[in-house]
């Protein structure tokens, strides 16, 4: 490997340019290398650039190397070399595929120059010998086939011998080091397994096995050029999917090569991708932002360091994996370096909103349910309980802040909430207005009408979400319409006996097209949503985008729930209304 000249960081090996960042004996003893995957300095420029935030971090590990423990500094490093990896999208899945199909046709015809016999001249059933044994992915069984093949007939071990020395060709030219056998005699065979199985003159007969025979080649590939992945992402699959036309193709083409059909072999060439590393800058596609550990992993490490350094009683070990589990059916995962004081206030705002998990009906439930449900106020969980929440939440990420870990420089839990116990608040007549402005600028009906029936009907939001259009019924004597909260319907329940009930939908829920938006629905009124949960965890984000505050000036919280206390405010404070009836309603 060597350094190109006035450009830092930059490496040339074999025509491929690499990263390189050097690290005295002292500090590490090694360096860290990635390959560019290309060989236009252009674009490996552009990828050194798209590096500049990791480069920085490493330079700063290097100055506070003294300070940090040998462990703690390589799992630092460790970690800036992952998310330098370059992550698979669906702009660079041409490029993956131009890579693995540049040597079908070297690798047929040196099967056809390099072997005792030819492939064509391999009886049929030795062919497929060769597929069962080539295709079985444990090295072990492998093994155990290809001697039972071997012992039965001569023709195998030659179409063996001729696979092993294109394997062997391929691994000396590539310079491949540390792999195992199994490793680089798959490279040779990827091509003849398609073509011994798969050619479209030999019948499949097991479809599964095709596709687990594909995703492990697609595996190998993007591993051998750094590419990290998900397998149930888009891009992933797309790439399965342009494989296994890819590999037809490839098949037809080591067919022709077979059979000396040269005229179709050059029309089939002509077909593969080609790479497209010498694009222009301007079209290539830079590298993903630097991530971080995922909070749940930095929690696990913290737990550990709890027990093993501080001597965590089983107790509060308890305690905290009750604490933990409240996160996890409320707030995202996500890298430690993207949570923000807002991401915390929204939790513990949504704590204050649960109910006592020791208490009949919801210790029963599962998380879906109690997020679900709305709950009395005598049912709420106690301020002293959020306040244990937060307090693990700040233990976590003092934890990543140390200076002897790093993973933060500043933590996100800086909110300010008074833990003392509370009351529902109501929303003002302007923020009132200010959410019904905001509704009606909704392009989702959902977002929309979940709203606005809140602020008119003051019906719960688990009673909102269960509506079905069947519930918006017409009084013929009165010629009003109204909703019928019920759980007639096998998808709905109510929190009691007393809450079925008939509430009038209000005038100002008729102008604003209402009935006209019920006649167009198919059977909920509020669909493109799973749960009453996604009202309230979208709701907490319209608060914060409004600037109204989750808390008034005494203190009381105010939640989605409020508008029920707003509504019911409302109409006593606001002229002559029958108290029975209010209560009905």
């Amino acid at each position: 490997m060597k350094a190109v000249k006035k450009l830092n960081y930059l490496f040339l090996r074999n025509q491929t340019y690499y990263f390189r960042f050097n690290f005295s004996t002292e500090i590490l003893g090694y360096d860290i290398r990635l390959s560019l995957k290309t060989d236009n300095v252009v674009y490996a420029l552009q990828c050194i650039e798209s590096l500049d935030p990791m480069i920085a971090e490493l330079k700063r590990l290097t100055l506070v190397s003294k300070s940090l423990c040998q462990p703690t500094l390589k799992r630092q490093i460790d970690l800036i070399k992952e998310n330098m990896k370059q992550q698979l999208t669906l702009s660079n899945i041409d490029n993956v595929l131009a890579e693995s199909e540049k040597s079908t046709s070297n690798n047929m015809h040196l099967m056809n120059v390099l072997g005792d016999v030819a492939i064509a001249d391999l009886p049929d059933e030795t062919l497929q010998q060769l597929a069962d044994a080539l295709m079985t992915e444990d090295y072990e069984l492998m093994q155990q086939k290809v001697s039972s093949y071997a012992a039965q007939t001569d023709s195998f071990q030659a179409g063996l011998s001729l696979i092993a020395k294109v394997a062997a060709l391929q691994t000396s030219d590539k310079d491949i080091k540390g792999s195992n056998t199994h490793d680089k005699f798959g490279q040779g065979v990827s091509e003849l397994v398609g073509v011994l199985k798969y050619a479209d003159n030999l019948e499949v007969e097991d479809d599964s096995a095709l596709s687990v025979s594909h995703e492990h080649e697609v595996k190998s590939l993007l591993q051998t050029l750094d590419y990290e992945y998900q397998t149930d992402s888009n891009a992933f699959k797309v790439l399965m999917s342009k494989f296994a036309s890819s590999r037809r193709l490839k098949n037809q083409l080591a067919l022709a090569i077979i059979e000396s059909d040269s005229v179709k072999e050059r029309q089939l060439e002509s077909l593969f991708k080609k790479p497209t590393n010498n694009l222009p800058v301007s079209s290539i596609n830079t590298a993903p932002k630097p991530t971080s550990l995922l909070l749940s992993k930095v929690y696990k490490e913290f737990l550990e360091y709890k027990i093993t350094k501080e001597h965590l009683t089983s107790k509060m070990q308890k305690d905290y994996e009750r604490y933990w589990t409240v996160w996890n059916a409320l707030a995202p995962d996500k890298p430690i370096l993207d949570y923000e004081p807002k991401d915390i206030g929204i939790f513990i705002d949504r704590c204050f909103e649960l109910p006592k998990m020791n208490k009949s009906p919801y210790n029963m439930m599962n998380w879906d349910e109690r997020l679900s449900c709305d709950v009395q106020d005598e049912d709420l969980v106690t301020p002293k309980t959020v306040q244990q929440y937060y307090k693990l939440l700040q233990g976590v990420f003092a934890y990543a802040k140390k200076d002897t870990i790093g993973y933060i420089r500043t933590s996100p839990c800086t909110i300010k909430r008074d833990f003392k116990q509370r009351r529902r608040g109501i929303y003002f007549d302007e923020e009132v207005r200010q959410f019904i402005s905001f509704a009606c600028s909704q392009k989702e009906a959902w977002k929309k009408w979940s709203l606005l029936l809140g602020i008119y009907t003051g019906a719960r939001r688990s009673e909102i979400y269960q509506l079905r259009k069947d519930n918006i019924k017409l009084d013929k004597d009165s010629g009003r319409y109204y909703l019928l909260i019920t759980d007639e319907h096998e998808s709905q329940k109510l929190k009691t006996d007393n809450a079925k009930r008939r509430i009038p939908v209000h005038t100002e829920l008729i102008r604003l097209g209402f009935l006209e938006y019920v006649v167009e629905c198919k059977e909920r009124i509020i669909e493109g949503i799973t749960s009453a949960e996604n009202i309230t965890r979208w709701f907490a984000k319209v608060v914060e985008q409004l600037s109204i505050p989750t808390t008034n000036e005494v203190g009381d919280m105010r939640s989605f729930h409020s508008f029920r206390h707003t509504f019911i405010t409302k109409i006593r404070t606001e002229g002559k209304f029958d108290l029975a009836l209010l209560q009905q309603m």
